[in-house]
């Protein structure tokens, strides 16, 4: 099996991202804002991620278990 090379720049960028998206979160005006778009900008950034690091992220759903 090939080993992945991670780059460490998008590493930090995507973190970033993600920190920013979290900050975001964070400030909404709830009674603002249109769920529908939040969903799904969530969900494209969670599909970006799955697939840029698909080799290195495990193959099982990475949600907790309840």
């Amino acid at each position: 099996m090939k080993k992945s090379k991670i780059n460490e720049k998008d590493i930090i960028n995507d973190t970033n991202k993600m920190l920013n998206f979290i900050d975001d979160l964070d400030n909404i005006d709830i009674e603002k804002v249109d769920i529908e778009k939040l969903e799904k900008d969530i969900k494209t950034f969670e599909n970006e991620l799955i697939k840029k690091y698909k080799d290195i992220l495990p193959k099982e759903d990475l949600d907790s278990k309840e």
